[in-house]
């Protein structure tokens, strides 16, 4: 019998693993410098969240989906979901009895960014599709 020789492959490298830190910072960053800014325990208290910060997550995911299109719904969570951990934080004297209200509120603000990054994916589609 002859031995067999099996030939080793590299695994793919995703993207991913750099993008989901970064995501997950922006969003942080996006939320204590939003609050420090405005001297406002919750960010989404001052109207520069919703004109500055939210369409700065938006379009950073929708570069994250352009970068990496698959599973691109990723992209717009990430950014989000860290948000909670940054609230705990800067708000310190909260009692968290509207914890369950937030956290709808923080779901209900990942659709837009969901949105953003497939609006990614499909600027990447238009300009780089196989013919």
């Amino acid at each position: 019998m002859y031995p067999m020789i099996v030939e080793y492959q590299q695994p793919v490298k995703s993207k991913g693993r750099i993008l989901y830190p970064i995501m997950a910072i922006l969003g942080l960053s996006v939320w204590f410098g939003i609050s420090t800014l405005t001297q406002k325990p919750e960010a989404w208290d001052s109207p520069y969240y919703f004109t500055l910060g939210l369409p700065l997550l938006m379009f950073f995911s929708a570069i994250s989906a352009f970068i990496e299109p698959r599973h691109a719904w990723r992209w717009g969570i990430t950014a989000i979901i860290v948000q909670p951990i940054a609230l705990s934080f800067t708000n310190a004297s909260a009692n968290f009895n509207l914890l369950p209200l937030s956290l709808f509120a923080l779901v209900i603000l990942m659709i837009p960014c969901i949105l953003a990054a497939y609006i990614g994916v499909g600027i990447r589609r238009l300009f780089f599709s196989s013919k």
